[in-house]
Order: C-alpha cells, then sequence, then structure tokens
C-alpha cells in the first residue's frame, strides 16, 4: 500500500491529526479519526482552515469537546456520504466488467459511476414529469440499445427481474433482511432494508 510513499508518511498519524503530500496538481491527505482516512485529490486544498467538533480523551483519561482540523477533501467526504454510499450500492448489482488490472478497474469503475448517474438522473426527470421510471436493468438495457443505435422494442423498458422494485437511500443504515449487514438502502416498494442481494431477496420472496 505504502509503495514509494516518502517515509514521513507511512509513519503512524496521530488520532485528529492530517497530514498530507503532493506531486504536482495531485495531493495526497491522510486524517485520523476512529480509523484512517486515505484521499487523493486534484481540487482540494491541503488544508483551508477546516474543523470539526469532536469528543477526545487526553492523556488522564478524561474527556472533552475540542475543536480539530479536517482536511476539506474528508469533510465534504463525510458531509456526501450517504450519497456515495448509494452509489456504490447501485454499482454494486449490475458491475460491467471485473479485471485484475488496476487501470482497467478505474476506467470501468468510472464507467459504472457514469450509467448509474445517468439512471439516478432519469428517475428525477421522470418522477418530475410523472412519468413511470425503469429500474436500473431496464435502464441498462436501454442504453445499450441506444449507444448500438438499435431501436429499443416496447416491451424492453419494462424487462426486469424485479419489476417496479426502486432502491431508496436512508438517513440510517440498518440490517439487511436476508443478510444481516448494514446497508444505507432498502427497497422503496416493500420498505425493506437489502444490500447487494436487492434481487436475490426478491426472487426468493416472490416479489417479481
Amino acid at each position: 500500500m505504502w509503495h514509494n510513499f516518502p517515509k514521513s508518511i507511512t509513519n503512524r498519524l496521530p488520532q485528529n491529526a492530517p497530514r498530507w503530500f503532493r506531486e504536482d496538481e495531485l495531493l495526497f491527505v491522510e486524517w485520523k479519526d476512529t480509523r484512517e482516512v486515505l484521499m487523493c485529490s486534484t481540487f482540494y486544498k491541503a488544508y483551508e482552515g477546516d474543523t470539526v467538533h469532536m469528543r477526545v480523551k487526553d492523556n488522564d483519561g478524561q474527556w472533552s469537546q475540542v475543536h480539530v482540523p479536517i482536511p476539506g477533501a474528508v469533510l465534504d467526504y463525510n458531509r456526501f456520504m450517504g450519497g456515495v454510499d448509494l452509489s456504490d450500492a447501485l454499482i454494486g448489482f449490475y458491475n460491467v466488467h471485473k479485471t485484475r488490472k488496476w487501470y482497467r478497474t478505474f476506467f470501468y469503475h468510472f464507467v459504472d459511476i457514469a450509467v448509474v448517474n445517468a439512471f439516478i438522473l432519469h428517475q428525477h426527470l421522470a418522477r418530475a414529469k410523472k412519468e413511470k421510471t425503469l429500474t436500473q436493468k431496464a435502464f441498462r438495457e436501454t442504453l445499450v440499445l441506444e449507444l448500438a443505435g438499435l431501436e429499443s422494442r416496447k416491451a424492453a423498458p419494462q424487462a426486469s427481474n424485479v419489476p417496479h422494485h426502486n432502491l431508496k437511500y436512508i438517513t440510517e443504515h440498518s440490517k439487511c433482511r436476508l443478510c444481516h449487514q448494514k446497508t444505507p438502502v432498502m427497497c422503496a416498494t416493500c420498505e425493506v432494508p437489502l444490500c447487494f442481494n436487492f434481487n436475490d431477496w426478491h426472487k426468493q420472496s416472490g416479489k417479481y
């Protein structure tokens, strides 16, 4: 993990202390709360004066409320991580490709992100127009046909293993009904917390 990093970066980091390393436009930032958070960015500065209010224990074992510095990249991730969790869950249902080559993994992951973002936009636009939304599988099938320059049959948008069942983000993580792992999403129709086994649970429950 730390191959080719400066030795100063590989030393253990005290809790609630940020540190960073920059090479040209690429910033590497590390921040430790209960665990290490590592991020790379070409957008954020190393530190812009942001702080968070946290409860920490001093050397005498006493707890107190203090303001601790936090990198902007970490602050914004924590602020919007609900959307990241939802995106990861949606990507997990239909991965474009898996490969051992790291650069191919990056490429296919970005393709997955682009498709999921397009699917989310489709849902927002359809609801704004009070139109029926497609399931993610039906959306992907329609997208493939359009990119291939083929006409979509009228029945294509309804093709799905789990018709009319869509994911919904929940503010507090709940246990998945099938595997009992924590999940940030649920089936909006069934009101059941689920994770990457979304389709499996619906198949077992006979809800498609």
